[in-house]
Formats: C-alpha cells, sequence, structure tokens
C-alpha cells in the first residue's frame, strides 16, 4: 500500500499537540490520536471540554 511522505513523520507525532491546516483555510489545533488510511483523528481542545473531531485528509 502507497504511503504519503507525511504518513511517518505523522506516526511519529500520535500523542503529541499538532496543528493541522484544513483545504479551507482553517487550522485546528489538539492531540493526534490517530493516524490511518488517510484519516487523521485528533482530539481538539476547546475551553470548556475535550472532544474528537475526525478529519479525512485530501489525497492528491
Amino acid at each position: 500500500m502507497f504511503q504519503p511522505a507525511w504518513y511517518s513523520k505523522a506516526m511519529r507525532l500520535v500523542g503529541q499537540p499538532v496543528g493541522v491546516s484544513l483545504t479551507n483555510g482553517q487550522g485546528v489545533t489538539g492531540v493526534l490520536c490517530s493516524v490511518s488510511g488517510g484519516t487523521v483523528v485528533l482530539q481538539e481542545y476547546c475551553p470548556f471540554t475535550y472532544w474528537r473531531r475526525e478529519i479525512t485528509l485530501s489525497r492528491r
């Protein structure tokens, strides 16, 4: 299976705080939970609570 160049670096960052730039120009910060099949899952920070937000990356 083909793995993009960013995949191995992302795997090393699981459990660490990260920032993700989305294709719509917005950014998301949180703790990287997992990377699998072009999908990145991070726990996003909110001042009142924590929640998980799944972000699917583009495979360009």
